[in-house]
């Protein structure tokens, strides 16, 4: 069964002034050279271009100081308390995971909407970067464990993406900012329950795509797909079959725990924190002491603010969310044909569930346990980066709050071009520069500074 990379993964605070600080660009640490002890002052993607056409541009304006903020907030949060010298796979942590993080949380506090540096183009903008470097890291990931060149287009690199392909994706942001902007409350509420389907049920049978049905689509194809890789047979095989492949434990197989039905439910051991293991098994049972992989570092700040959020709305507006959830009238009453959520679900769980089982290019056993861990923490991240918004959207359009479903619907608009140009990239990697990079050197190096 042969399938291109790009029909894979169907679904896959403004900047704050800081002092200007001295930098300095370690050459040897893009190779995964010693930081030297020093702090990280910004990111450096001169080398690393990811497309912004014209039709992109108008909802993506890349910010430097931007990314510049979030990075050193890498550092001030995560990286400096590691206490080694960073590597290639905390790039690719810093733009996999952690990016993510204060943009959604961001948009969820209602932050998003404002002017300046506060705009959501900006985070579009960062967000879309995210996903076009993932794209091209997993594409030659990949490759490299195929034993096929990552590099062998170096001298006669193919074309980038067009300007069409981004047609779609700017279409659809646009239209989330429109209405979380100037829409009538009504009509962000509307918008806030139509995000979770992405349409009606007849929409669903005539496309037959599961991954294509709104937030629960790509949330539930992604738990499918993170959850086959965490199990046998799909996950990378350890020693000594594979030598440097990860333990049998680690990452563990209950990385997080989810079900084919369930509604944006899925939780996550918070399994960085060493104390997690003492009242957690991992799956398998692992000797002592166990080592989890950093990443895993459990819920995301935007993700606990929208539990919340529908926890209220489970308590205070009960009949309106199963009204939503078994989508067969709306608001008014009146009867429609929507789908209930959980069919949806189990619908695209058994399309992402199918992809790692059946298609043999898809194959992550070779892998080692750096990369292996990586692809683990990127799937699990995009997993929290959909269900946020959709627990957000579902208690807004339960309790009728049109201020919560504006910021919601911005949440949903941030992970939207994490998987949209991932997938745009995914067959990108011999283009451009990207062409002469194999996949860790994809990834834009940090600049280190005093």
């Amino acid at each position: 069964m042969a399938i291109s990379r790009r029909s894979f993964v169907g679904g896959l605070a403004a900047a704050a002034a800081i002092a200007p600080v001295k930098r300095l660009r370690l050459d040897a640490f893009a190779q995964g050279g010693s930081s030297a002890g020093r702090r990280i002052v910004g990111v450096d993607v001169s080398k690393h271009p990811v497309p912004f056409p014209p039709n992109l541009q108008r909802v993506c304006q890349f910010d430097q100081a931007w990314l510049d903020t979030i990075a050193r907030r890498y550092w001030d949060d995560y990286a400096s308390h590691l206490n080694r010298p960073l590597n290639a796979y905390d790039r690719a942590d810093f733009w996999f995971r952690y990016v993510a993080i204060p943009l959604q949380e961001k948009a969820m506090r209602g932050e998003s909407l404002g002017t300046g540096g506060s705009r959501v183009e900006k985070d579009l903008a960062l967000i879309h970067m995210v996903g076009y470097y993932g794209g091209i890291w997993f594409g030659k990931k990949l490759d490299e464990f195929l034993h096929m060149s990552t590099t062998a287009k170096c001298k006669t690199p193919e074309p980038g993406p067009t300007t069409a392909d981004f047609d779609a994706m700017t279409a659809s942001l646009q239209t989330s900012i429109d209405t979380a902007r100037d829409g009538s409350n009504l009509e962000v509420i509307e918008a806030a329950e139509q995000a979770l389907r992405g349409g009606d049920l007849l929409f669903y049978l005539s496309n037959g795509v599961p991954t294509l049905n709104g937030l629960i689509g790509s949330y539930a194809y992604n738990v499918g797909y993170t959850n086959a890789i965490l199990v046998p047979d799909n996950r990378a095989l350890p020693p000594p079959a594979n030598p440097k492949g990860p333990s049998p434990f680690s990452p563990p197989w209950n990385s997080f725990v989810s079900k084919p039905t369930g509604v944006f439910d899925a939780s996550y051991p918070v399994w960085s924190n060493p104390k997690t293991a003492r009242h957690r098994q991992p799956l398998p049972p692992s000797p002592q002491p166990f080592k989890p992989v950093p990443y895993l570092t459990g819920a995301v700040p935007a993700l606990r603010l929208s539990r919340a959020k529908l926890a209220d709305a489970q308590h205070h507006y009960a009949a309106q969310l199963k009204r939503i959830k078994a989508g067969r009238f709306d608001r008014h009453g009146n009867t429609v044909v929507r789908g209930d959520l959980a069919d949806l679900a189990e619908a695209a769980y058994d399309v992402g569930t199918a992809m790692w089982t059946g298609v043999p290019t898809l194959n992550i056993r070779p892998w080692d346990k750096p990369s292996y861990d990586l692809i683990v923490s990127l799937s699990i991240f995009f997993v929290q980066a959909m269900q946020a918004p959709g627990q957000a959207c579902l208690a807004a359009a339960a309790a009728s709050n049109a201020a919560d479903a504006r910021n919601a619907l911005m949440t949903a608009a941030i992970a939207a071009p994490f998987g949209l140009s991932y997938l745009i990239a995914l067959n990108r990697g011999n283009s451009g520069a990207y062409a002469c990079y194999n996949a860790d050197a994809s990834i834009p190096p940090f600049i280190f500074g005093d």
